[in-house]
Protein backbone atom coordinates (compact mmCIF):
# COMPACT_ATOMS: atom_id res chain seq x y z
CA UNK A 1 0.00 0.00 0.00
CA UNK A 2 1.78 3.15 -1.19
CA UNK A 3 -0.77 5.95 -1.43
CA UNK A 4 -4.02 7.07 0.16
CA UNK A 5 -5.87 7.63 3.41
CA UNK A 6 -4.47 6.00 6.53
CA UNK A 7 -6.84 4.21 8.92
CA UNK A 8 -6.10 5.61 12.37
CA UNK A 9 -7.56 2.50 14.00
CA UNK A 10 -6.65 -1.11 13.27
CA UNK A 11 -7.76 -1.45 9.66
CA UNK A 12 -10.44 -4.12 9.37
CA UNK A 13 -11.41 -3.91 13.04
CA UNK A 14 -12.73 -0.36 13.45
CA UNK A 15 -16.34 -0.17 14.68
CA UNK A 16 -16.71 3.59 15.16
CA UNK A 17 -18.50 4.21 11.86
CA UNK A 18 -20.91 1.35 12.54
CA UNK A 19 -21.74 2.64 16.03
CA UNK A 20 -22.25 6.28 14.97
CA UNK A 21 -23.91 5.91 11.56
CA UNK A 22 -24.83 2.25 11.05
CA UNK A 23 -22.41 1.99 8.14
CA UNK A 24 -19.85 -0.73 8.71
CA UNK A 25 -16.22 0.10 7.97
CA UNK A 26 -15.44 -3.61 7.76
CA UNK A 27 -17.86 -3.98 4.85
CA UNK A 28 -16.48 -1.14 2.77
CA UNK A 29 -18.95 1.52 3.93
CA UNK A 30 -16.88 3.60 6.36
CA UNK A 31 -18.10 7.18 6.83
CA UNK A 32 -14.65 8.09 8.22
CA UNK A 33 -15.77 9.55 11.56
CA UNK A 34 -12.10 9.73 12.50
CA UNK A 35 -11.90 12.67 10.07
CA UNK A 36 -14.68 14.65 11.77
CA UNK A 37 -13.98 17.60 14.04
CA UNK A 38 -14.82 17.06 17.70
CA UNK A 39 -15.40 19.06 20.87
CA UNK A 40 -15.87 17.87 24.46
CA UNK A 41 -19.38 17.74 26.02
CA UNK A 42 -19.85 17.20 29.75
CA UNK A 43 -22.96 15.15 30.69
CA UNK A 44 -24.63 17.79 32.90
CA UNK A 45 -23.88 20.71 30.56
CA UNK A 46 -25.58 19.65 27.37
CA UNK A 47 -25.11 22.01 24.44
CA UNK A 48 -21.86 23.44 25.77
CA UNK A 49 -19.05 22.44 23.44
CA UNK A 50 -15.75 22.63 25.27
CA UNK A 51 -12.60 22.84 23.13
CA UNK A 52 -10.15 20.01 23.50
CA UNK A 53 -7.48 22.42 22.31
CA UNK A 54 -7.82 26.18 22.06
CA UNK A 55 -8.26 26.19 18.29
CA UNK A 56 -11.62 27.50 17.10
CA UNK A 57 -13.39 25.35 19.70
CA UNK A 58 -12.77 22.14 17.79
CA UNK A 59 -10.01 19.72 17.00
CA UNK A 60 -9.42 16.69 14.82
CA UNK A 61 -8.60 13.96 17.33
CA UNK A 62 -7.84 10.99 15.12
CA UNK A 63 -6.49 12.39 11.89
CA UNK A 64 -3.26 11.60 10.15
CA UNK A 65 -1.89 12.88 6.91
CA UNK A 66 -2.38 10.76 3.79
CA UNK A 67 0.24 8.18 2.88
CA UNK A 68 2.46 9.00 -0.10
CA UNK A 69 5.53 6.89 -0.84
CA UNK A 70 6.35 8.65 -4.10
CA UNK A 71 9.23 10.61 -2.48
CA UNK A 72 10.85 7.26 -1.59
CA UNK A 73 9.76 5.48 -4.78
CA UNK A 74 13.26 4.26 -5.61
CA UNK A 75 13.48 2.41 -2.31
CA UNK A 76 9.97 1.00 -2.74
CA UNK A 77 10.59 -0.32 -6.25
CA UNK A 78 13.87 -1.84 -5.08
CA UNK A 79 12.02 -4.12 -2.66
CA UNK A 80 11.08 -6.49 -5.50
CA UNK A 81 7.32 -6.14 -5.06
CA UNK A 82 4.90 -7.64 -7.57
CA UNK A 83 2.38 -4.83 -7.26
CA UNK A 84 1.51 -1.53 -5.58
CA UNK A 85 -1.85 -0.61 -4.06
CA UNK A 86 -3.23 2.90 -4.46
CA UNK A 87 -6.46 3.89 -2.73
CA UNK A 88 -9.31 4.20 -5.21
CA UNK A 89 -12.55 3.28 -3.44
CA UNK A 90 -14.96 6.22 -3.28
CA UNK A 91 -12.39 8.39 -5.05
CA UNK A 92 -13.13 10.42 -8.16
CA UNK A 93 -11.93 9.45 -11.63
CA UNK A 94 -9.71 12.53 -11.62
CA UNK A 95 -8.07 11.48 -8.34
CA UNK A 96 -7.38 7.97 -9.60
CA UNK A 97 -6.10 9.14 -12.99
CA UNK A 98 -3.80 11.75 -11.47
CA UNK A 99 -2.24 9.58 -8.77
CA UNK A 100 -1.94 6.33 -10.72
CA UNK A 101 -0.32 8.05 -13.67
CA UNK A 102 2.29 9.73 -11.46
CA UNK A 103 3.28 6.42 -9.88
CA UNK A 104 3.27 4.68 -13.27
CA UNK A 105 5.64 7.26 -14.71
CA UNK A 106 7.93 6.81 -11.71
CA UNK A 107 7.78 3.04 -11.97
CA UNK A 108 8.56 3.09 -15.72
CA UNK A 109 11.51 5.44 -15.18
CA UNK A 110 12.90 3.15 -12.47
CA UNK A 111 12.46 0.07 -14.69
CA UNK A 112 14.45 1.74 -17.47
CA UNK A 113 17.36 2.74 -15.23
CA UNK A 114 17.24 1.62 -11.57
CA UNK A 115 20.75 2.85 -10.82
CA UNK A 116 20.15 6.33 -12.20
CA UNK A 117 16.61 6.72 -10.91
CA UNK A 118 15.63 9.93 -9.14
CA UNK A 119 12.17 11.15 -8.13
CA UNK A 120 11.07 14.05 -10.33
CA UNK A 121 9.46 17.09 -8.81
CA UNK A 122 6.75 17.02 -11.48
CA UNK A 123 5.51 13.64 -10.19
CA UNK A 124 5.23 14.97 -6.64
CA UNK A 125 3.50 18.12 -7.86
CA UNK A 126 0.98 15.96 -9.72
CA UNK A 127 -0.13 14.01 -6.63
CA UNK A 128 -0.37 17.29 -4.73
CA UNK A 129 -3.07 18.31 -7.23
CA UNK A 130 -5.24 15.39 -6.13
CA UNK A 131 -7.46 15.92 -3.07
CA UNK A 132 -5.38 15.19 0.03
CA UNK A 133 -4.92 15.89 3.75
CA UNK A 134 -1.23 16.59 3.39
CA UNK A 135 1.24 13.78 2.82
CA UNK A 136 3.78 11.79 4.82
CA UNK A 137 5.73 8.60 4.17
CA UNK A 138 4.09 6.66 6.98
CA UNK A 139 6.31 4.21 8.85
CA UNK A 140 8.58 3.53 5.88
CA UNK A 141 11.58 5.10 7.61
CA UNK A 142 10.52 4.26 11.15
CA UNK A 143 7.97 5.65 13.55
CA UNK A 144 7.08 9.25 12.63
CA UNK A 145 6.87 11.88 15.31
CA UNK A 146 3.85 13.99 16.19
CA UNK A 147 4.53 16.57 13.48
CA UNK A 148 5.27 13.87 10.93
CA UNK A 149 1.89 12.20 11.37
CA UNK A 150 0.16 15.55 11.17
CA UNK A 151 -2.48 15.83 13.88
CA UNK A 152 -2.86 19.51 12.98
CA UNK A 153 -5.22 18.54 10.16
CA UNK A 154 -7.43 21.44 9.07
CA UNK A 155 -9.24 19.95 6.09
CA UNK A 156 -8.69 18.62 2.62
CA UNK A 157 -6.39 20.34 0.17
CA UNK A 158 -8.24 20.99 -3.10
CA UNK A 159 -6.27 22.70 -5.85
CA UNK A 160 -7.65 21.11 -9.03
CA UNK A 161 -11.06 19.83 -10.01
CA UNK A 162 -12.63 17.89 -12.84
CA UNK A 163 -13.82 20.22 -15.59
CA UNK A 164 -15.00 17.82 -18.30
CA UNK A 165 -14.73 14.33 -19.76
CA UNK A 166 -13.86 13.67 -23.40
CA UNK A 167 -16.63 11.94 -25.36
CA UNK A 168 -14.92 11.91 -28.74
CA UNK A 169 -14.27 13.88 -31.92
CA UNK A 170 -16.80 15.22 -34.42
CA UNK A 171 -16.26 17.39 -37.45
CA UNK A 172 -12.76 18.42 -36.40
CA UNK A 173 -13.90 19.49 -32.92
CA UNK A 174 -13.64 17.72 -29.57
CA UNK A 175 -16.86 16.75 -27.83
CA UNK A 176 -16.94 16.98 -24.03
CA UNK A 177 -19.34 16.36 -21.18
CA UNK A 178 -19.06 19.16 -18.63
CA UNK A 179 -18.66 18.02 -15.05
CA UNK A 180 -18.54 21.47 -13.48
CA UNK A 181 -19.62 24.97 -14.61
CA UNK A 182 -17.44 26.35 -17.41
CA UNK A 183 -17.24 29.91 -18.72
CA UNK A 184 -15.68 31.20 -21.91
CA UNK A 185 -12.11 32.31 -21.25
CA UNK A 186 -11.37 29.70 -18.56
CA UNK A 187 -8.02 27.92 -18.83
CA UNK A 188 -8.26 24.12 -18.69
CA UNK A 189 -5.72 21.31 -18.76
CA UNK A 190 -6.06 18.15 -20.82
CA UNK A 191 -4.72 14.95 -19.24
CA UNK A 192 -3.80 12.38 -21.87
CA UNK A 193 -3.51 8.68 -21.20
CA UNK A 194 0.19 8.70 -22.09
CA UNK A 195 1.02 11.40 -19.54
CA UNK A 196 1.01 14.46 -21.74
CA UNK A 197 -0.44 17.69 -20.38
CA UNK A 198 -1.70 20.55 -22.51
CA UNK A 199 -3.37 23.79 -21.48
CA UNK A 200 -6.11 25.34 -23.57
CA UNK A 201 -8.78 28.02 -23.22
CA UNK A 202 -12.53 27.63 -23.41
CA UNK A 203 -13.29 29.58 -26.59
CA UNK A 204 -16.64 29.61 -28.43
CA UNK A 205 -18.13 26.44 -26.90
CA UNK A 206 -21.07 25.01 -28.84
CA UNK A 207 -24.09 23.39 -27.18
CA UNK A 208 -26.80 21.82 -29.37
CA UNK A 209 -25.52 23.62 -32.43
CA UNK A 210 -25.37 27.09 -30.91
CA UNK A 211 -22.49 29.11 -29.47
CA UNK A 212 -22.77 29.79 -25.73
CA UNK A 213 -20.82 31.81 -23.15
CA UNK A 214 -21.11 29.21 -20.40
CA UNK A 215 -21.65 25.48 -20.00
CA UNK A 216 -23.57 23.86 -17.16
CA UNK A 217 -22.64 20.56 -15.46
CA UNK A 218 -23.91 17.60 -17.44
CA UNK A 219 -24.17 19.49 -20.74
CA UNK A 220 -22.49 18.08 -23.83
CA UNK A 221 -20.52 20.70 -25.74
CA UNK A 222 -17.96 20.85 -28.53
CA UNK A 223 -14.82 22.92 -28.76
CA UNK A 224 -12.09 23.29 -31.33
CA UNK A 225 -8.80 22.05 -29.83
CA UNK A 226 -5.23 21.89 -31.09
CA UNK A 227 -4.99 18.32 -29.83
CA UNK A 228 -7.02 15.20 -30.58
CA UNK A 229 -7.95 13.44 -27.31
CA UNK A 230 -9.58 10.04 -27.11
CA UNK A 231 -12.85 9.16 -25.35
CA UNK A 232 -12.54 8.81 -21.59
CA UNK A 233 -9.68 11.24 -21.12
CA UNK A 234 -10.19 14.00 -18.57
CA UNK A 235 -9.84 17.76 -18.41
CA UNK A 236 -9.12 19.54 -15.15
CA UNK A 237 -8.87 23.12 -13.96
CA UNK A 238 -7.33 24.85 -10.98
CA UNK A 239 -9.71 25.98 -8.27
CA UNK A 240 -10.06 29.75 -8.04
CA UNK A 241 -12.15 32.17 -6.01
CA UNK A 242 -14.57 32.38 -8.93
CA UNK A 243 -15.14 28.64 -8.75
CA UNK A 244 -16.53 29.03 -5.23
CA UNK A 245 -19.22 31.32 -6.60
CA UNK A 246 -19.94 28.84 -9.38
CA UNK A 247 -20.29 26.00 -6.88
CA UNK A 248 -17.47 23.88 -8.30
CA UNK A 249 -17.53 20.24 -7.25
CA UNK A 250 -14.59 17.91 -6.71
Amino acid sequence: FVHGGVCISVSGRCLVSSYLTGRDANRGSCTQPCRWDYALVERTRQGQYLPVFEEDGHTFLYNSKDLCLLPVAGEVFGLGLDGLKIEGRNRTALYVATVVQAYRQARDAWARDPAGFAVKGEWVREVMKASNRGYFTGFFHGTPGHEGIGYDFRGYVHTHHLAARVLGRKGGATVFEARNPLIEGMELEWLSRDGRREFFTVAKPVVEGGAVRGVRPGEVFSLETAFAPVPGELVRKPLSEGDKVLGLRA
